[in-house]
């Protein structure tokens, strides 16, 4: 009889021993495991922020190298030029009647680059002169700062109106000569 609650002890020690293996092992192993994956989890959404961050970062520079590309192209653009003067037209109800583009001498430029600053030399000039009728003198303001309105840079360099003292039914014609740049 002596050897059956010996064996019930010695089941009771072993089933205790057992007890606190597993726990120690889960202290130890498992438990240092969960929190190391957690830590690395906060370091990977750490890294998805900082990531997210960078991307609009970048997509905010690309969106500022486009703008200055629209602002100042690398060629002429000319395409561009004419559809900004057709939308200035259908928002004055003036006519244009004539275009005519004339590209800066490069040569010229050449010549004279050595006394400019560095900013300046890598600009070329695109001239242009045209010709509008516009029903009246608001229309005229109109399209002149529609014109200077565009992201694109627009500078007027002349503004030819006739004088005329009587007002008069028939459309005023005019020609304005421009200038944009390009790199």
């Amino acid at each position: 009889m002596s050897s059956v609650p010996s064996q019930k002890r010695l089941l009771i020690y072993l089933s205790i021993i057992l007890v606190l293996l597993v726990t120690a092992s889960y202290l130890f192993i498992v438990h240092p495991t969960f929190a190391e994956m957690d830590q690395l989890k906060g370091k990977i959404n750490q890294a998805k922020t900082s990531i997210q961050v960078s991307e609009g970062k970048l997509n905010e520079q690309s969106g500022e190298n486009t703008q200055i590309e629209y602002i100042l192209p690398e060629h002429p653009a000319t395409e561009q030029v004419v559809l900004h003067l057709r939308n200035s037209e259908k928002a004055t109800s003036s006519q244009i009647r004539s275009l005519t583009f004339e590209e800066e001498n490069k040569e010229e430029e050449k010549g004279s680059s050595e006394n400019q600053p560095a900013s300046n030399r890598l600009l070329q000039s695109l001239f242009f002169s045209i010709e509008i009728s516009s029903p009246d003198l608001d229309a005229v303001k109109k399209f002149i700062n529609s014109m200077e309105a565009h992201n694109r840079l627009y500078k007027v360099r002349n503004i030819e109106l006739p004088i005329n003292n009587e007002k008069a039914e028939a459309p005023i014609i005019y020609t304005v000569e421009m200038e944009t740049y390009y790199q």
